[in-house]
């Protein structure tokens, strides 16, 4: 068992379960290891995003390494689409239990290609429909043939509640 001291809160640690493993191309160190624990990268890490300052850098980063656009990419997408969800058209990009300040990068799960710029709600409904068009298709169908469910014809008795 190897233990390493963390270079931030000074305790000694055993090193494989307490220490992350940095990816080979950004190891500087021999046995590959950060040299803070996991506790201290996880609290300094929530400390710098937590900081207004560095909202939107972290967004810039996570755009950047989840979906390899910048934010320049995502301004043209959002100016492409007028400023709104590519669905509702809505202008807001938060949900009703939400606050965003960003649109939904909308990608296919499957080749990574982005689609568009969604508002939460429909981010929200097309995910968790599996992102499926023929599910999505059937969903809009029984909509519009139930939109008269509740003009009850004539001998129609209530359901059991």
């Amino acid at each position: 068992m190897k233990l390493r001291t963390c270079s931030s809160c000074g305790i000694e640690k055993e090193l494989h379960k307490y220490f992350y493993k940095q990816a080979q191309s950004r190891s500087h160190r021999a046995d590959g290891y950060l040299k803070q624990c996991k506790s201290c990268v996880l609290e300094k890490n929530r400390i710098a995003h937590a900081k207004p300052q560095n909202k939107q850098k972290v967004w810039e980063n996570k755009i950047q390494y989840r979906y390899g656009i910048t934010k320049e990419d995502y301004h043209y997408l959002l100016e492409k689409q007028k400023g709104c969800c590519a669905i509702c058209g809505t202008d807001n990009p938060s949900s009703k239990s939400k606050k965003h300040n960003y649109f939904s990068i909308d990608h296919c799960h499957f080749t990574g290609k982005i689609r568009g710029l969604l508002c939460a709600t429909c981010n929200s409904a097309i995910g968790l429909l599996g992102d499926c068009p023929q599910t999505i298709e059937k969903a809009s169908m029984y909509l519009r043939s139930t939109q008269d469910a509740f003009n009850k014809p004539s001998g129609f008795k209530s359901l059991p509640h």
